[in-house]
């Protein structure tokens, strides 16, 4: 049977339906879990502040320190773990797929795969009729249909609902990654969750989870090639920077009224909803009067040219946008704000976060597939095409809606408790279910003394060992 993250609310239930009350026993020890990623504190301020600090937390969090271009992260085809702000095939199909058995990107979330690596995997583009199996989530991420845009209300509980079940299922929070059909509109996507995860607002408890886009999107799942780097568009260097007053007030009508999360929450709704728009800078020459924001973050001869002096195009590194190098934005450029960045994933997130703050940004926002794209005859931070396994995509029904992809529960076939023999001082437990999934047992003693597992490894059939156990 193919599965997916689907299992992450699963597994909450399985946890709940096998919850033993065994009065014989009390522990001698008890196991506990821990909480990857931690709680962010809040922001401070007016809700601009507000905004421009979750933006910034988003970026510090992640970003990975020198020596990894901009940040992207997970771009090389040998990286095999998170980092920065992209995952790459090899990486998201490691997350799916720990135990290593699947060989056709279909059997993944399986039987021994291990829950606590898996994402909450957000498909942004749920009007497709294919999916990277193990999604759990489908949107879409501009929809003015209601009901269907990613940064919805209703959309935010269903994902908070996920990550509370994988955080209850397994004691971690989960990482969430985000993808479209080539990774253009998953950009912004994935700078909204980012920016609204640093609030709290996708975890009950307020824990922060790790927030990355895909690289490629469905394309660098299934190894579909990349348009060569063929554009030759005129480059010149960075110009010197200036200061600016920034906006000051967050656009769209929205506050923090209902607490920052949903602050957040509404600037990235209304930011790519009514202005942001789909990506299509960089395969032709850029002449428009607006402001070219250069956010790599080594030091580039040369970048984008407009062919237009007085807007020259300005280095403000990715590390420094939302803090020290927001002044050197123009909020009143002619033709807005064009993000130049070494790929296109964290372009988009950058762009995404100006949008928020007020910023007008060109049509796009970003360069497609970054700097090296637009001109190739720059070397450095290409944005590699793929170069992983041809891995096929799940056929799914289109959407017009945000769905969670499964809300079923397992069905528990069987469970058992076993005595302990005379002098021994283990109890064996053992399920069945419909489906693999995690066991977690919470064993009380007559004195109330309590003794809990939590196995994360997806099983039809376990058998728990609960060891430590004497007679009262």
């Amino acid at each position: 049977m193919q599965l997916s993250s689907k299992l992450l609310i699963r597994s909450a239930i399985v946890m709940l339906g096998l919850l033993l009350v065994l009065g014989l026993y009390v522990s001698l020890s008890f196991v506990t879990t821990s909480k990857a990623n931690g709680i962010v504190p809040g922001c401070s301020g007016t809700d601009w502040q507000k905004v421009q600090c979750y933006a910034n937390k988003y970026i510090q969090a992640q970003y990975p320190g020198a020596g990894v271009g901009e940040g992207e992260g997970s771009v090389a085809a040998s990286q095999s773990t998170p980092s920065g702000f992209y995952v790459n095939q090899k990486t998201l199909h490691s997350m799916l797929n720990s135990s290593g058995s699947d060989t056709n990107g279909l059997n993944v979330l399986g039987e021994g795969d291990d829950l606590a690596k898996a994402p909450v995997l957000i498909d942004n583009l749920n009007q497709l009729t294919t999916a990277i199996a193990g999604t759990s989530f489908r949107c879409n991420w501009n929809s003015a249909t209601a009901g269907n845009n990613c940064f919805e209300a209703g959309a935010i509980a269903d994902v908070k609902t996920l990550v509370d079940a994988h955080e209850a299922a397994t004691g971690h929070v989960p990482d969430i990654v985000d993808y479209c059909m080539t990774d253009h509109t998953a950009a912004p996507a994935t700078g909204g969750w980012g920016y609204i995860a640093q609030t709290g607002g996708l975890a009950t408890d307020g824990s922060v989870p790790k927030v990355y886009g895909f690289t490629w999107g469905r394309d660098g799942w299934t190894n579909t090639p990349v348009t060569p780097y063929t554009n030759t568009n005129p480059i010149s260097a960075p110009g010197a920077t200036s200061t600016y007053t920034p906006p000051g007030t967050v656009p769209g009508g929205c506050t923090s009224g209902g607490g920052d999360a949903d602050l957040v929450r509404c600037a990235a709704y209304w930011s790519i909803q009514s202005t942001l728009g789909n990506v299509g800078n960089g395969t032709t020459t850029y002449n428009t009067a607006g402001q070219i924001v250069d956010i790599r973050s080594d030091t580039p001869g040369q970048t984008v040219d407009n062919g237009s002096p007085s807007q020259a195009a300005v280095q403000v590194p990715i590390q420094t946008v939302f803090n020290t190098g927001l002044v050197n934005v123009n909020p009143s450029a002619a033709g807005g704000v064009l993000i130049a960045s070494a790929s296109q994933g964290p372009g988009g997130i950058v762009a995404e976060g100006l949008r928020m703050l007020g910023y007008t940004t060109t049509t796009g926002g970003y360069i497609h597939s970054g700097v090296p794209y637009y001109n190739n005859t720059l070397s450095t931070g290409q944005e590699q095409p793929n170069t992983g396994v041809v891995y096929t995509l799940q056929s799914v029904s289109a959407l017009t809606s945000y769905q969670v992809t499964d809300t079923t529960p397992p069905v528990i076939n069987s469970s058992n408790a076993t005595a302990p023999a005379a002098g021994s001082s283990t109890e064996n437990v053992s399920r069945s279910t419909s489906v693999p999934a995690t066991t977690k047992i919470h064993l009380t003693g007559s004195d109330s003394s309590t003794v809990d597992t939590n196995n994360t490894i997806l099983h039809a059939s376990d058998t728990e060992n609960l060891t430590g156990l004497h007679p009262v």
